[in-house]
């Protein structure tokens, strides 16, 4: 080979040298950069197994925890509960009634629009409102009617008390009292406070007492809502005694309002859930409102 055949040879392998140390310097670059995003994914993935770790653990004291409360035998029978939840529609009744028969009906105040559509709507029902107003100015007021509406009212309150019982709002709870009862305190009998706060008290006791001491179900607190049929099968009627056979409510009848609370049972079994009625509720006809 002359000098000319050497110094084409030379650039050759000048040209193939610095195409070998781009192509290295290619590879080491794309190695580099898989290299660090391997890097990456096995940080997160150490990462996020930590984390299903933790998961892992806090679910495991979960179910612990669960198994240890379904294992609790229940230290509330059923027998208890309903007793309870006589107590408190016992006390109810009698308060209702001290309350109808204490007030004073010869001084009338104004009833405005909103007052008279919240009575209706929000406290009593459209049934029991109208028969109170419709004796509003009459000579001889009977107080039966307001003794039914307190019922009404409490028993009302005392399920969204009782229904509540996570135990998070105790003080939200008896708030209510205070708003509803000691707004105006000097327009109560002086021993009417006693008997409103043994009504409370009696309400967060069955709410306590079915929501900490009793695992094998879970016992609700219910009423039937005006406007609905009468079941003899699930409520009873207020005034049947007084009404006699001739005047026995009918399947169908139209209920203006619960006077005393019931009480009913869900066990959940599977993927299933049974209810049953463990205490009936009381009801009052409309139709009896025209006989009071």
């Amino acid at each position: 080979m002359d000098r000319k055949d050497w110094r084409e040879r030379a650039t050759e392998l000048h040209c193939e040298a610095e195409y070998l140390v781009q192509r290295q310097a290619d590879l080491k670059e794309y190695f580099q950069s898989h290299i660090h995003a391997l890097e990456e994914q096995v940080v997160r993935s150490a990462e996020q197994h930590e984390i299903t770790q933790t998961q892992l653990f806090e679910r495991m004291a979960e179910l612990q925890s669960a198994q240890l409360f379904i294992n609790q035998a229940d230290s509330l029978s059923g027998a208890e509960a309903i007793a309870m939840a006589n107590a408190l529609n016992a006390e109810i009744l009698q308060s209702a009634a001290f309350m109808a028969d204490s007030l004073d009906y010869t001084q009338a105040t104004p009833l405005s629009p909103e007052d008279a559509s919240n009575l209706r709507d929000v406290l009593i029902g459209k049934d029991l409102a109208q028969a109170l107003l419709s004796q509003r100015g009459q000579e001889h007021f009977d107080p039966t009617l307001v003794q039914l509406a307190v019922q009404v009212t409490f028993v009302a309150l005392s399920r969204l008390v009782v229904a509540s019982w996570t135990g998070h709002n105790e003080e939200s709870l008896k708030g209510i009292y205070r708003v509803i009862f000691e707004k105006e305190p000097t327009k109560l009998p002086d021993n009417l406070q006693s008997r409103l706060s043994m009504i409370v008290t009696l309400m967060l006791c069955l709410r306590t007492a079915i929501g900490e001491s009793v695992t094998s179900m879970d016992i609700m607190p219910c009423i039937i809502k005006e406007g609905s049929e009468f079941n003899p099968e699930v409520m009873d009627d207020t005034y049947a005694d007084e009404r006699g056979p001739a005047g026995r409510s009918k399947d169908g009848e139209r209920v203006a309002g619960s006077t005393e609370l019931g009480l009913r049972s869900l066990v959940r079994i599977n993927q299933s859930t049974q209810e049953a009625l463990m205490l009936k509720h009381k009801v009052i006809l409309s139709s009896a409102l025209k006989e009071v």
